[in-house]
């Protein structure tokens, strides 16, 4: 019923998941649509979606919708939610996100002064160099996570507490205007 009268081919549904064809505004207008309207507290939802986007910064790529579930749940955090935020980490941002959670790492690291007491000789050079980086990625995405989960909780409760407001004035106004609509 509801199917394209041309179907789209392989190549064209790739693309459409890499660039879509209306852009990036509409799907995150629309993402922010599905969670404004979503049921649950404000704290709950925006919650869980702090939760999804703060593990979107660690480097555990194939990891974060169960890291974003087993962190939001024990909060009270709504799970949709947070697997929404996870959407923060995608293709396109996971670069920018990587390089920065490396230096964030590094930074740490120095900082502490840790950086030369990580005993990594009885590994091969390859796996040192790989274990090196993932350390340092780690910590930097996870130093990184803290900072971000309070700056998407405060937006994103905030949003959504004026949003139902808004709404809430708005079907009062219009049960006024028309009483005898029920």
């Amino acid at each position: 019923m509801f199917r394209r009268r041309n179907p789209l081919s392989v190549l064209q549904r790739i693309r459409a998941v890499i660039w879509p064809k209306r852009g990036f505004s509409r799907i995150i207008g629309y993402m922010m649509h599905r969670v404004l309207r979503m049921s649950g507290t404000p704290h709950s939802i925006a919650c869980g979606l702090a939760c999804g986007a703060s593990v979107s910064f660690t480097p555990f790529i194939g990891l974060h919708l169960i890291i974003a579930v087993a962190i939001s749940y024990p909060l009270g955090g709504s799970i949709s939610a947070a697997l929404i935020g996870t959407l923060i980490g995608n293709p396109w941002t996971f670069p920018i996100i990587l390089l920065n959670a490396k230096s964030v790492g590094d930074i740490v690291l120095t900082f502490l002064n840790l950086e030369h007491h990580l005993n990594l000789s009885t590994i091969s050079a390859e796996n040192t160099e790989f274990l090196s980086m993932l350390i340092s990625t780690s910590i930097g995405g996870s130093s990184t996570a803290i900072f971000v989960w309070p700056f998407f909780y405060g937006a994103t409760y905030y949003t959504i507490v004026k949003w139902r407001s808004h709404r809430q004035a708005r079907i009062l106004k219009k049960a006024r205007v028309h009483p005898s609509a029920h």
